[in-house]
């Protein structure tokens, strides 16, 4: 008798051009290659229109399945994130540490995400991602920017402030590992 999976869906999310999609690339790398993503499959990513689904086993642990949904940041796709909100157990948003004129932009993204009724109370992962680059904002000056600190007051929720790479894959385990077995203790 096989017994089945549990499943979980993360929803990736973030502003066009933050790496979301290689994001997902290389949860599905660490997944396959237990540990260690293949820089090719990470690197040569095209840009997300619409959505995509990654179906993987979770990294880093045994008996849940993933749906990682992959959502594109452009201005007008936006609106189809709510379409997937009802169905997710957590979510990803990804903001580029090194873009600082887009931080306001960020935030309205990340205002309209969390204060959304079919979001409330599922565990948040913010990614400050591109902190290999000398250019990249700190954590703490993501956060500020992003109105992290002002939305924690606020948020009745799980969430935890990630710094890392995804081009080298600094962080994003520490990360995606938190967010795992948050939603696997609800």
């Amino acid at each position: 008798m096989r017994l089945r999976k549990a499943k979980a869906t993360l929803l990736v999310v973030g502003l066009d051009n933050s790496g979301k999609t290689t994001l997902a690339r290389a949860i599905r790398g660490f997944s396959e290659a237990e540990g260690g993503a293949e820089k090719d499959s990470v690197m040569n990513v095209e840009p997300t229109i619409g959505f995509k689904v990654e179906k993987m086993d979770a990294p880093y642990t045994s008996g849940l399945r993933l749906n990682i949904v992959d959502m594109s940041g452009q201005q007008c796709y936006r609106e189809l994130w709510q379409t997937y909100y009802e169905d997710v157990q957590g979510i990803l948003f990804v903001v580029d540490a090194a873009d600082p004129r887009r931080f306001p932009e960020a935030r309205e993204a990340l205002l309209g995400v969390v204060k959304h009724a079919d979001l409330e109370k599922k565990p948040l992962l913010l990614y400050s991602n591109k902190m290999d680059l000398l250019s990249a904002s700190t954590g703490s000056q993501v956060a500020k920017e992003v109105g992290l600190s002002d939305l924690a007051v606020h948020l009745e929720r799980a969430w935890r402030l990630q710094g890392c790479s995804v081009k080298t894959g600094e962080g994003v385990d520490d990360g995606i590992k938190w967010l795992i077995s948050t939603v696997k203790s609800k």
